[in-house]
């Protein structure tokens, strides 16, 4: 019989928790298998729950735009059997990798249909997952009371509920929201009571690397790279053995900083790189950008300015792509600023007025803090007296 377990629910998270894919190739044979099998037996609902699996499976790989493909035909089969809480689940997932790929307003969209359909149901754990998401995706476009209103009412859900390990999320969300908002003390506040809860809790790996990293990059950010290292190596060594995913990627960036504020340049390449490729295997495009600007500094730093210029624009390729506009702005700026030391004067001048409009319009609306603002704050930590102090102005 066609397997038919639960699809697994996505939280948001900055970075994404990381799951435990040894082996993702066996896993995603296993989920195709499980498809072909729930066709033939002409089960709708196995075939729909077997393409969620797939769907959430290639979301963790960072595969957004095939999970995306398996969470609308996991759809269609849910709405030709009628299993209302299923297309909730599939909804919500549905929407994590629609705001990976910078799809924001479609992913919203995602979350308030799912979310109707979870206050219809009574679903108390469904409402919290999908306000848990909502909330990201208002701190995403500067939304802060909305985010603050949707994580807190997700925290007392889970709470409530006594899902130990998915409050904890929660609350790496809530102190990730202070981080983005300045309040750096109450940020540190939550990613310690996450370390701390996450310590105890023997399915709580994957919070507890995440608050590590997060708070190892707040360090960094405020100039402290030497109590950052050890918990971001920490970090690393709780993910020994896991397949390459974004959060994976997320500790080596930080790390890779770490190492460039202590004036180890060599050791700060070597693990951006390794972010990078991280980055690229998994197709997680929208934090690529964040580590090629990092790696761009670090040549700025070095008078490697045509290899700096590269990867800027390869950053602002992907910027374009994702419409992660506050990201591009800072980015125009520093090309503007490589550009203008390599001579090109009409083309630095370009730039610069190309952020400036860009930047004008941005304010007319409510503020773009795209995940690459947060890793730009630690880049300039790194090197205040750079070219690219400018690029935070």
């Amino acid at each position: 019989m066609p397997d038919s377990a639960p699809i697994t629910e996505s939280d948001l998270t900055s970075p994404e928790p990381p799951r435990r894919l040894v082996d993702p190739a066996d896993a995603l044979r296993s989920c195709r298998a499980a498809i072909h099998a729930s066709e033939e037996l002409k089960d709708l609902h196995g075939t729909a729950m077997a393409w969620g699996r797939l769907g959430a499976l290639l979301q963790r790989t960072g595969d957004h735009p095939a999970a995306l493909h398996a969470f609308d035909r996991s759809l269609a089969f849910l709405r030709r059997c009628g299993a209302l809480k299923d297309v909730g689940i599939a909804l919500n997932n549905k929407a994590v990798s629609l705001r990976e790929l910078g799809r924001r307003v479609q992913a919203m969209e995602c979350h308030e249909r799912a979310l109707e359909i979870r206050r219809q149901l009574g679903d108390d754990e469904g409402l919290a997952a999908s306000l848990h998401n909502l909330g990201v995706l208002h701190a995403d476009v500067g939304a802060y009371d909305d985010a603050r209103s949707a994580l807190e009412e997700a925290r007392r859900l889970r709470e409530a509920l006594g899902h130990k390990v998915l409050l904890a999320s929660t609350e790496l969300r809530i102190g990730i929201l202070h981080e983005q908002q300045g309040d750096t003390a109450r940020a540190t506040v939550y990613y310690m009571g996450v370390i701390a809860a996450s310590e105890t809790q023997a399915d709580g790996t994957d919070n507890l690397a995440a608050a590590l990293c997060h708070l190892g990059g707040l360090l960094i950010g405020q100039g402290d790279p030497e109590r950052a290292l050890p918990l971001l190596e920490r970090a690393r060594s709780l993910l020994k053995g896991v397949a390459d995913v974004p959060g994976l990627s997320h500790v080596e960036f930080n790390l890779g900083m770490a190492h460039i504020a202590r004036g180890r340049m060599d050791e700060g390449l070597i693990a951006l790189s390794s972010a990078q490729a991280i980055q690229q295997r998994c197709g997680d495009v929208r934090h690529l950008s964040a580590t090629l600007s990092a790696r761009a500094l670090v040549e700025l730093r070095c008078d490697r300015l045509a290899n700096a210029e590269t990867l800027l624009r390869q950053a602002l390729d992907i910027q374009d792509r994702l419409e992660e506009h506050g990201a591009k702005v800072h980015t125009l700026r520093l090309l503007g600023q490589c550009l203008a030391a390599q001579g090109h004067g009409g083309a630095a001048r370009q730039c610069h007025s190309q952020a400036e409009q860009l930047s004008a319009l941005l304010s007319l609306s409510r503020p773009d803090t795209s995940a690459d603002y947060r890793d730009a704050q630690r880049a300039v930590a790194v090197h205040p007296n750079s070219r690219a102090s400018g690029w935070l102005q």
